[in-house]
């Protein structure tokens, strides 16, 4: 039986991923995703009593207006720019998705600085681009969401500023990776997607409209390798293929951040 844990010994490193476990689906019981976690980490993990606790930490804070549908009424106060955000919020309402108000301010902060580069790497790709933005802008809200859980007074985004601000690195590759650090942190070895998370990575269907048979049977094959955690196999193989390279993109972009979906209600005109 393991000792009781700690805070004070628990890594950085570890307490965000926890952190960042306990928010991804608050549907999962502390206790559940406590055992979930210790399996996870295998010796390495704190008591199940202290992660209960970090679970609880992690989501017992009051409900933020960040965290709802964005519309042009936030920009008048969430520093915001509407002409940026219209195009991309156009094309997650295609595939039945609000951006989060949090989400459009970190695209709209990001976007004077990384479209131009994205415009040099990948001319004539307006639509793609703003995609591959709001990849980018997803690890910047999901940092932002677990300091404000920690009740810190803004996030530590050093990390992500080195790849894509100071190392310009605005690769598919890199998105991927850091997605990786994301879903797929285990201590030592490769590791599939934690269990709870893939019933929303299976989400191939979101891209129904527009894949064809061929298509599809590559998506799907890029997705198992993605949920197995063979990132660089997933890497090599749209290397490979081209053409699978933007599919891959809106599936990363669309189908795994917390975006509100569209309801009945919602959709009504």
């Amino acid at each position: 039986m393991k000792k009781p844990g700690s805070l004070r010994r628990i890594s950085e490193k570890m307490r965000n991923e926890i952190f960042e476990a306990a928010l991804e689906d608050e549907n999962i019981s502390r206790k559940d995703l406590a055992l979930i976690l210790e399996n996870r980490y295998g010796d390495k993990t704190p008591s199940l009593d202290t992660l209960e606790r970090m679970i609880s930490q992690a989501r017992n804070h009051p409900p933020s207006s960040l965290d709802n549908p964005w519309s042009l009424g936030s920009c008048l106060e969430k520093g915001i720019s509407a002409d940026v955000i219209v195009p991309i919020q156009r094309q997650c309402l295609h595939y039945g998705r609000f951006l989060t108000t949090r989400r459009a301010r970190w695209y709209s902060v990001l976007h004077p600085v990384l479209f131009p580069l994205l415009e040099r790497a990948y001319p004539e790709q307006e639509e793609e681009n703003q995609i591959r933005l709001l990849q980018i802008a997803s690890f910047y809200t999901r940092a932002e969401q677990i300091a404000e859980s920690k009740k810190e007074c803004y996030p530590d985004t050093r990390g992500l500023d080195n790849t894509f601000i100071f190392s310009q690195d605005i690769s598919f590759s890199a998105s991927l990776r850091e997605w990786g650090d994301l879903y797929l942190r285990m201590p030592e070895k490769p590791a599939k997607v934690p269990e709870f998370f893939v019933s929303r990575l299976r989400a191939e269907e979101l891209l129904a409209k527009e894949v064809s048979a061929g298509e599809g049977k590559l998506l799907n094959k890029f997705i198992g390798l993605v949920c197995d955690g063979d990132l660089e196999k997933a890497i090599a193989l749209v290397e490979k293929k081209p053409g699978l390279q933007p599919l891959a993109e809106k599936w990363l972009a669309l189908s795994l951040r917390r975006d509100i979906k569209i309801s009945k209600k919602d959709g009504e005109k």
